[in-house]
C-alpha cells in the first residue's frame, strides 16, 4: 500500500473505532434493521445563525427581510426578522439579492453553481436564469424594472426582459463585485471593476469610461439625493469618496482604524450618514459625509462584517449580515440585537457526541466556530472562549473524559478544552501544518491524538497535545480527507 493509502486507511480505522465505542457507550449500538428504522426521518435541530452574504428590505414592506446564506440558500423574516424561515431557494450560497421596487414579490439572487435565480412570488418558488457566465452582482433600474444588469467575472451584461435574454455591454476584460444605478437618472451607471477602478457609463452601458479611485474597490454606495456623491469600500485602505460623478476619488479614513470594508450603506434619509461593514472592526458609522467615522457595535455579535441593508422609510433600522447570523439595530446602530431565530444557516463541518452524556453534542462549524448542546440539539450556544480561530474543520472528544475536547480549526492548529468547551488554549507544539482536516483519539489510550492536516500530511502526539509535542507519522507531506 502507498503511503496516502495507508495514512487514509489508518484515519478510517481510527474513525470507525471511535465512532463504534461512542455507539456501544451511548447505547446506540442496534440491528441494521432497528438503525435504518431509527434514521428514516431527519428534523432540523439547528444552530440557528451561520454566515450570511446578502441582506434585502422589502421597499413596500420593511417588514420583510431576505437573508442569503452560505449553503443554506435564501431566508425570509415578515417580522423585521424576529423568526426566519427558508423560501423555495435552499442548499446553495446566496451572495447578492436584488428586489423589483415596483413588484417587491419579484426577487433575483446570486445562487453560487446555480447561478442567477428569480423569483415571482415573494420567494415561495425559484426559476434559474440562463445567464452567460457566472455572476457576481445584479441591479435593477429603479425606473424600468425589467432592466436588470449583471456584473459577472468576464464584463458586464444587460437584461431588458426580466432575464431572459442578454447582451454583453462591455468590459470583458474584468470582473464585476458591485453595480450602483443614479437614482435621478438611471442612465448613469457604475461598476467596480475588480483590479480596474470603477467604471461609468451615461447611456445605460453602451458606452464606458474608466476612473482610478487609488486602490481596489470591494463595494459602491451613491447618494440618494446627491448622486454625483459616491462612496467606495476598498479591500485593504478603507472608504473613498467622490462628489463629481466618480472622476476624481480621496480617501476618508479618519477614525476608521479597520481598512477592509465588505459592506457600505448610505442613510436614503439623511446621507450625512454612512455606515460601513468591516473584517474584524464591525460596523463604522460617519454622521458627516464620512469626514470622520466611529465604531457602533455595541450588542453586535460579531465583528466581521459581510453584509449591510437600510430601511428606506425608516433609516434608523439597520441589518448587519455576518458570519454568525443576523444583528439588528433599530436607533441607527446605537446598539444592536441577533436575531437569528430560524436562520439555519450555519455550516457544520464537524459533530461529536459526549459518549457519556449522549445529549451534550458538539458541533464545528465555518465561521462560527464551536456550538453545543445539552439537550440533544433542541438549544444551542457558542462556546468559544479562547478560540482564536473560528474555521473549526473537526471536534474529538476525549474518552473516558468527555471534559476533555480538541478542535482542529483551518489555520489556527489544534485546540484543546477542558473543562467542556468553557475555555479553549491552542496546543501547537510541533505541529508544522496548522491547516486541520481531521482529529482522531485512540479510544483506549486519550492521550494519543492523530491529526490529519490540508497538505501537511498526518501528525499524531502522544500527551495529549502536552509539552511533547507532536509528531509527523508516515509522511509528512499530503492531503487528508
Amino acid at each position: 500500500m502507498t503511503g496516502t493509502g495507508a495514512v487514509k486507511e489508518k484515519c478510517l480505522w481510527l474513525g470507525r473505532l471511535i465512532l463504534w465505542s461512542v455507539m456501544m457507550l451511548s447505547g446506540l449500538a442496534m440491528t441494521s434493521g432497528t438503525a435504518a428504522a431509527a434514521i428514516s426521518k431527519w428534523t432540523g435541530n439547528g444552530p440557528y445563525g451561520g454566515e450570511v452574504m446578502a441582506l434585502a428590505i422589502d421597499p413596500n414592506t420593511p417588514a420583510t427581510v431576505y437573508a442569503g446564506t452560505e449553503g443554506g440558500g435564501v431566508f425570509k423574516s415578515i417580522n423585521g426578522g424576529s423568526n426566519w424561515s427558508p423560501t423555495g431557494l435552499t442548499d446553495t450560497s446566496v451572495s447578492a439579492i436584488a428586489i423589483d421596487p415596483e413588484t417587491p414579490a419579484t426577487l433575483y439572487a446570486v445562487a453560487g453553481a446555480k447561478g442567477l435565480c428569480k423569483s415571482t412570488n415573494g420567494g415561495l418558488s425559484w426559476d434559474q436564469i440562463a445567464t452567460p457566465l457566472s455572476v457576481y452582482t445584479i441591479a435593477i433600474d429603479p425606473n424600468t424594472p425589467a432592466t436588470i444588469y449583471a456584473g459577472t467575472g468576464s464584463g458586464l451584461f444587460k437584461s431588458t426582459n426580466g432575464g431572459n435574454d442578454w447582451t454583453s455591454i462591455g468590459l470583458s476584460s474584468y470582473g464585476f463585485y458591485t453595480i450602483v444605478i443614479d437614482p435621478s437618472q438611471p442612465g448613469v451607471i457604475y461598476a467596480d471593476a475588480i483590479g480596474g477602478g470603477v467604471g461609468k457609463s451615461t447611456d445605460s452601458g453602451n458606452n464606458w469610461s474608466g476612473y482610478n479611485v487609488g486602490s481596489q474597490v470591494y463595494r459602491l454606495a451613491i447618494d440618494p439625493k446627491t448622486p454625483a456623491t459616491l462612496y467606495a469600500g476598498t479591500y485593504y485602505n478603507g472608504v473613498y469618496k467622490s462628489t463629481n460623478g466618480g472622476v476624481s476619488w480621496s480617501q476618508i479614513n479618519t477614525g476608521l482604524t479597520s481598512a477592509e470594508i465588505k459592506a457600505l450603506v448610505v442613510d436614503p434619509v439623511n446621507p450625512a450618514n454612512i455606515y460601513a461593514g468591516t473584517t474584524g472592526g464591525g460596523v463604522y458609522k460617519s454622521t458627516n459625509g464620512g469626514e470622520s467615522w466611529s465604531q457602533a457595535n455595541t450588542g453586535l455579535t460579531s465583528t466581521s462584517i459581510l453584509a449591510l441593508a437600510i430601511s428606506q422609510g425608516a433609516p434608523a433600522t439597520i441589518y448587519a449580515g455576518t458570519y454568525d447570523g443576523v444583528d439588528k439595530s433599530t436607533n441607527g446602530g446605537t446598539s444592536w440585537e441577533r436575531i437569528n431565530d430560524g436562520l439555519k444557516g450555519t455550516i457544520i463541518q464537524g459533530i461529536a457526541v459526549d459518549p457519556a452524556a449522549p445529549a451534550t453534542i458538539y458541533t464545528a462549524t465555518l465561521g462560527s466556530g464551536i456550538f453545543k448542546s445539552t439537550t440533544g440539539g433542541g438549544s444551542w450556544f457558542q462556546i468559544n472562549t479562547g478560540l482564536s480561530n473560528l474555521d473549526v474543520r473537526a471536534v474529538a472528544i476525549a474518552a473516558g473524559t468527555p471534559t476533555v475536547i480538541y478542535a482542529g480549526t483551518n489555520g489556527g492548529g489544534v485546540f484543546r478544552s477542558t473543562n467542556g468547551g468553557g475555555s479553549w488554549s491552542q496546543i501547537n507544539t510541533g505541529l508544522a501544518n496548522t491547516k486541520i482536516k481531521c482529529l482522531a483519539i485512540d479510544p483506549t489510550t486519550p492521550a494519543t491524538i492523530y491529526a490529519g492536516t490540508d497538505g501537511g500530511g498526518l501528525y499524531k502526539s502522544s500527551d495529549g497535545g502536552g509539552a511533547a509535542g507532536a509528531k509527523p507519522v508516515l509522511f509528512t507531506r499530503g492531503f487528508i480527507a
